[in-house]
């Protein structure tokens, strides 16, 4: 899964990975961060290795405690990674497949941005 997530994020610019029970890596819908100190920015060629595996592992089992914390759905959490020419980023999202859906949950969050994971480079601002 990991390195699959890691492929696409490479070939696509973005992908995420949620925390249901197929953990299948995406690359359509909406994304927004939770914020989290322990992102993880990284080259190409280190994304591949054992570290950048256990990171996202670490985050993968963060967001689920985190969702179930919140006594939210955990399929909605997970980890987006994202290129960005030479350099790849892992950080803990939110997933939802339509605009309104992530808009209200960044909302919730007090979040200002989500990204669209077909355009990862062109933020959006959640409508007021």
């Amino acid at each position: 899964m990991f390195a699959e997530a890691v492929g696409k994020a490479v070939a696509f610019g973005a992908s995420v990975t949620v925390c249901d029970i197929f953990n299948a890596p995406n690359i359509k819908g909406y994304i927004h961060y939770i914020p989290e100190p322990q992102n993880v920015i990284t080259s190409i060629r280190q994304a591949f290795t054992m570290e950048a595996f256990r990171e996202w592992k670490r985050m993968m089992e963060e967001a689920e405690v985190m969702a179930h914390n919140l006594n939210v759905d955990p399929c909605r959490y997970g980890v987006a990674i994202t290129r960005n020419r030479d350099t790849v980023g892992m950080g803990i999202a939110i997933h939802y497949y339509s605009l309104p859906s992530i808009n209200d949950s960044a909302k919730a969050h007090n979040v200002d941005t989500v990204w669209d994971l077909a355009d990862i480079m062109t933020p959006i601002n959640p409508t007021n």
